[in-house]
Order: C-alpha cells, then structure tokens, then sequence
C-alpha cells in the first residue's frame, strides 16, 4: 500500500558568520575602502532540512559587511578606519591643505574685436 513513498532531505554544511569579539574598531576594507571591517568569528555546521545540528570548524576573521570581503585573523591586518588618510607615524606632521583665495575675473571690453580663430593646416 505503501511502497512508492518518497522523502527528501537536504543536507548542507553552510558558514555561518557572527559578528563580534575585537575590539569594536571598524578598520579599512581593502577590496571596497570603506570602513566596514569588523572582528568576526565564522562556523560551519552540519544541516539536515536546514536546521544546524553539529559544529564543524570555527576560525576569526575580518569581515567586511557591505563587500563580504573576508581574510583570517592572523594573516591580514587592516588598517583602522580613525587613521585613513594618514600618513604612518615618522614621516613628518601632516600636511595643510593649500589655501589660495580666488582670484578675480578681468573685465570683458565689450568694444574689443574677437579673438582670433586658430588655423588649421
């Protein structure tokens, strides 16, 4: 009566990734230059029918939240977000912008004949 029953399953090992742990600084994402690189903790479990039922491997990383860049922890260092645009410490005081006041138009004569039309050879 009921020998062509037929059930599926799905099975999966998704990553899942936390954000966290760190010291809370946002650094400097190297693929998009925004600073949106958080301290991160990423675990892949074992799913069946999409319920996570058993960790597998867990690591810290960087995570970027608007580029889904990611790297691990001990390899990469980004820079922290407060010192973009800084030159690193030992190279001077920083520069100042330059300043120039805008300089004024020279009155136009409206008597004056056109100016001459370059030829072309």
């Amino acid at each position: 009566m009921c020998d062509d029953i037929c059930i599926c399953i799905a099975i999966g090992c998704p990553t899942k990734i936390g954000i966290g742990g760190g010291d809370g600084q946002a650094r400097v994402c190297p693929k998009c230059n925004n600073g949106s690189v958080f301290q991160a903790n990423s675990r892949m479990w074992i799913e069946i029918c999409f319920i996570p039922l058993v960790p597998c491997r867990s690591k810290d990383i960087w995570h970027c939240n608007i580029c889904n860049w990611q790297a691990e922890l001990g390899s990469f260092q980004p820079i922290l977000a407060s010192n973009f645009g800084q030159p690193p410490p030992g190279f001077g005081p920083p520069m100042q912008p330059i300043y120039a006041p805008p300089q004024p138009i020279p009155p136009m004569n409206p008597y004056a004949p056109p100016p001459p039309i370059p030829q072309q050879h």
